[in-house]
């Protein structure tokens, strides 16, 4: 059985709606769908049961396209990143996990001084090319683990 309370309203699937609802997400362009996974597989902690779908997205279009279904199954979601300093529940997570996949993982060099940078570009390693590169700027975040996108949703740096 999959359950939400997103948003106040309680919704549950059960045998034949989550097979449904997977084989809906399957059929997605550039989505990859993984059912019933263990979150201590997942996190940097090494901790958690199980999640019900850890779905990866290609592009910016697949993220759109897998929104619409979460949101009309009204499924909790919660995005992944590289799972640093993230605690998951010994009971698991009923919902989704969303992970962003390879192109989300690329530096593009837009100028001499401008740069475009994906959300799961580890900090790391962009701070290893920006220095490659003669470009400065991020070094207060040496040593924070964890992906771009993480970094900004999280603030981090801003802190400590």
């Amino acid at each position: 059985m999959l359950s939400s309370k997103r948003a106040g309203v309680q919704a549950d699937l059960r045998g034949d709606d989550v097979s449904e609802l997977k084989n809906t997400i399957i059929e997605l362009p550039g989505v990859i769908c993984d059912e019933c996974i263990d979150a201590r597989n997942l996190t940097s902690f090494c901790i958690g049961g199980k999640v019900s779908f850890l779905i990866t997205v290609d592009n910016p279009e697949s993220i759109s396209r897998l929104l619409k279904v979460i949101n009309e199954h009204k499924l909790d979601i919660l995005p992944l990143g590289a799972g640093t300093n993230m605690l998951v529940s010994d009971s698991g997570f009923d919902g989704v996990f969303l992970k962003l996949g390879e192109e989300f993982r690329k530096i593009e060099c837009l100028s001499a001084t401008s740069i475009k940078v994906g959300g799961a570009v580890k900090i790391s390693e962009l701070i290893t090319y920006l220095r490659e590169n003669k470009l400065g700027g991020l070094s207060f975040l040496s040593g924070i683990p964890g992906t771009v996108g993480g970094a900004v949703a999280m603030n981090a740096g801003a802190f400590g």
